[in-house]
């Protein structure tokens, strides 16, 4: 049933009376009608297509209709019941904005992906068709050619172009039979392969993660938000996307690879529109100050930023550090980094720093941490090696509950001790799309000895409690355990690359294997095309595993060195499991190996030129 609209809109708390995006969007084309949404950038750097919030309501409302009507015409009405799926496999741009807002407005589970490559296999679209159960493909011109052949063996599955629909047809919308519980879409995971998991998050979900958002960030309607995530990844499409579209505010947008091709042009779009809010994982700070120049950095100005965020992976202190250095002559102001932690399961947001405040970091003993516990370190200790610095991620919002909880016992864990991060929230997800067993495992975890038996999301991390915050420190499946002790592959991945600075731009991988029953440790260091004739092999070959003994005391296994980049998630973290699985079938092929250059053959070229990440969103 349609929701009666409010007469003014405009406070958080307005805002919290919509059940439904599709409510608060019917609202928003009313009283925000002639506003500015969404301005997209060509290139990053040139004005392209723009909508206002009216003309993306209309938009909406038209391929909405025409996705009902596909729908009803080819009688996918096997169960009338159950919400119909839509795949949106478009390039990045306002067709991909148009065709997820049209899902929602026609009652239809959106389920976002990315635009394959040129002759890239299209099986991990099949599995994700099959796993959603898609009936619709919505896409573009320039990603229609990339993907009919799913049509293949498929006849029932149609395909919609999303700008080749009759803007008329807007008349002919009629509100969705949705409400708060009703499947907004289907988030699948970061690195999902062989074994598709879609978050089924609902547009109840959704509202909950928006207001925890605004209210933990304390967004408002005169918010300006620039962004480059890709919008088939969560961060992207609730953050950046979805977060403005909730405030009232406006959005200005570019493709993930005109950040990385260019990141200036991020900084540079912030300047130019005077972005209050802007952000991405860690690695995007690290790329300004490596990619950017003071000739470039001249005429920026950061001071309207306030809201810096950093998330999706580990958040360094030195980073924080260096960008603020970096940037603060441009009127960037360290209190605007935004530590913050969540993921999909929970819808997006989870916990997040306080505004205006300088991110909390703890310097903690090396020796106690490795042992799952925390001692805090006064920073007199002589030796730099003997500790660790983790930046806080916040305390949780809303009605969010934290909980530090021991995966081997499920038994809670007092402050000051690292273990398994569990969430209880009414944004947590409801479940993984057609897994039960797995979902029950995953969101309705309970912790031993609790007589209230409350449901919590098991997210896989590692973290402990400080004072009320959080501070997360790795993976559950990513920990290297040697003769039993802890050690966080992504401490021992940045040990390796700070050996010298000619690898600043490379990537390596820790991860452990089992050789005649007893953990050993391995590391792979992809070494980047255009230092590969300029490094002394035997040299840095070296270092590394002096490197890893001094600060870890661990002997390497093996260590290898290889051309072809390493597995990415869509988010741009390194996918470490595949990474052993690839070492373990000798995937790999190495340019350098125990004091040995080894020749590029053609092989190992061509390998060189495919791309192995997941997602192929320029997050390389």
């Amino acid at each position: 049933m349609k929701e009666k609209l409010n007469d003014e809109l405009g406070s958080e708390a307005d805002q919290n009376q919509f059940e439904t995006i599709v409510a608060l969007a019917q609202c928003r084309s009313q009283k925000n009608a002639n506003k500015p949404f969404i301005q997209w950038l060509d290139r990053g750097n040139v004005e392209g297509k723009s909508y206002t919030y009216s003309e993306m309501d209309s938009y909406a409302r038209a391929l909405a209709v025409h996705i009902n009507q596909t729908l009803d015409k080819n009688k996918h009405q096997e169960n009338c019941s159950r919400q119909k799926v839509a795949l949106i496999i478009t390039q990045p741009g306002l067709d991909f904005v148009v065709s997820f807002f049209a899902c929602l407005y026609a009652g239809v589970i959106a389920v976002p992906t990315y635009p394959p490559k040129k002759n890239e296999s299209l099986d991990k679209f099949r599995l994700l068709i099959a796993d959603a159960e898609a009936k619709v493909i919505i896409t573009d011109e320039t990603t229609l050619h990339l993907v009919k052949d799913l049509k293949n063996n498929n006849p029932r599955l149609d395909m919609i172009l999303a700008s080749k629909v009759d803007t008329a047809l807007s008349s002919l919308w009629e509100y969705p039979r949705i409400n708060k519980n009703s499947t907004a879409f289907y988030q699948y995971t970061s690195g999902s392969t062989g074994s598709p998991k879609g978050v089924v998050v609902s547009h109840d979900n959704l509202m909950v993660n928006q207001q925890m958002i605004a209210s933990a960030m304390n967004h408002d309607a005169n918010a300006i938000v620039v962004g480059w995530l890709p919008m088939f990844h969560d961060m992207g499409l609730i953050g950046n996307l979805l977060q403005p579209f909730y405030l009232g505010a406006r959005c200005i947008l570019m493709s993930p690879s005109a950040f990385i091709m260019n990141p200036i042009r991020w900084l540079e779009a912030i300047s130019k529109y005077k972005a209050t809010i802007s952000g991405g994982p860690n690695f995007a700070y690290d790329l300004c100050i490596r990619r950017t120049t003071e000739r470039q950095r001249a005429n920026l100005d950061l001071s309207r930023w306030t809201i810096a965020f950093n998330g999706s992976e580990p958040v360094r202190a030195e980073s924080i550090q260096q960008f603020t250095n970096t940037f603060k002559q441009y009127g960037f102001k360290q209190s605007a980094m935004y530590p913050c932690y969540g993921m999909a399961e929970s819808t997006l947001f989870i916990s997040g720093s306080s505004p205006i405040r300088i991110p909390n970091v703890l310097t903690i003993n090396k020796q106690a941490f490795e042992k799952k516990s925390i001692e805090l370190d006064s920073k007199q200790n002589e030796s730099i090696d003997e500790s660790i610095e983790i930046v806080s991620s916040g305390r949780p919002i809303l009605d969010a509950c934290l909980k530090i909880v021991d995966p081997a016992t499920n038994l809670e864990l007092d402050e000051n001790s690292v273990g398994e991060i569990w969430v209880n929230s009414r944004s947590n997800a409801r479940s993984y799309n057609q897994k039960s067993r797995l979902s029950k495992l995953t969101f309705d975890a309970k912790i031993r000895n609790d007589l209230k038996k409350t449901s919590y999301l098991k997210t896989g991390d590692l973290g402990f409690l400080h004072d009320g915050e959080l501070y997360v420190t790795g993976r559950i499946k990513d920990l290297i355990i040697l003769n039993g002790k802890n050690y966080y592959p992504q401490d021992i991945e940045k040990n390796c690359l700070e050996v010298d600075g000619i690898l600043s731009e490379c990537t390596s991988v820790a991860f452990s294997i089992d050789k005649n029953g007893k953990e050993q440790a391995v590391v792979i260091l992809a070494v980047k095309k255009n230092i590969r004739h300029k490094i002394d092999y035997f040299s840095i070959w070296k270092s590394i595993k002096s490197a890893v003994i001094k600060f870890h005391g661990i002997k390497l296994y093996d260590l290898i060195m290889v051309s072809a980049r390493l597995p990415l998630t869509s988010s741009g973290k390194i996918r470490r499991s595949k990474c052993r699985e690839m070492y373990l079938n000798n995937d790999f092929i190495p340019i350098f190996r125990n004091a040995n250059v080894i020749p590029l053959t053609s092989e190992s070229t061509s390998i060189e030129k495919e791309t192995i990440n997941e997602n192929r969103s320029s997050h390389c």
